[in-house]
């Protein structure tokens, strides 16, 4: 199931895949500095969990994913990946927080898996970025040697936009979030 996180606890998004193991996604990520225009990620709520409370939520699930805002920066980040056995770790974070820093090679250093790379084709939109730009973009983080998954967020401002950049993302499969 899912829910809010209380007192720390993790929010849990639970998941059986056919013929595959558990899949879990945990938040953990606090609201982000600066939140995209079109996040869906983010909760202002959301209190960090602490590294026991997540590792006692994980189970058996043989695919995690790390999320809420910029789950790169949790504190137990490290910890967790430390502490992991047989586990493919992703992590959700916006594509500011991964370029022109060394965010994506301290992230594979960790264990690392995939970044969930979250793109807000709106503010992109707004701040004049071409589409050339965020895929040199990703391609830095890539070079880094980390997995991206692109996850397009935009507002219907912006909703003409996106096949265009999912296409100039290719062959990187996209997920589209329409807010």
């Amino acid at each position: 199931g899912s829910g809010h996180a209380e007192h720390g606890s993790p929010v849990l998004e639970d998941r059986k895949l056919e013929g595959a193991d558990t899949s879990m996604r945990i938040v953990v990520g606090m609201r982000c500095e600066v939140p995209c225009t079109s996040c869906t990620v983010c909760d202002g709520s959301t209190v960090g969990p602490a590294v026991d409370d997540v590792l006692r939520a994980l189970g058996d699930a043989a695919d995690v994913t790390l999320g809420g805002g910029d789950a790169s920066c949790w504190p137990g980040l490290a910890p967790l990946l430390a502490a992991r056995v047989r586990r493919a770790v992703k992590v959700e974070a916006p594509l500011t927080a991964l370029q022109g820093s060394n965010t994506a090679s301290r992230l594979v250093r960790l264990g690392v898996a995939e970044a969930i790379v979250l793109i807000d084709v709106t503010r992109l939109q707004s701040e004049r970025v071409h589409d050339e730009q965020v895929v040199a973009r990703v391609a830095e983080i890539e070079r880094q040697g980390l997995a991206v998954s692109p996850r397009l967020c935009a507002r219907p401002v912006a909703f003409e936009r996106l096949a265009a950049l999912a296409a100039a993302l290719a062959p990187r499969a996209s997920r589209v979030e329409l807010v």
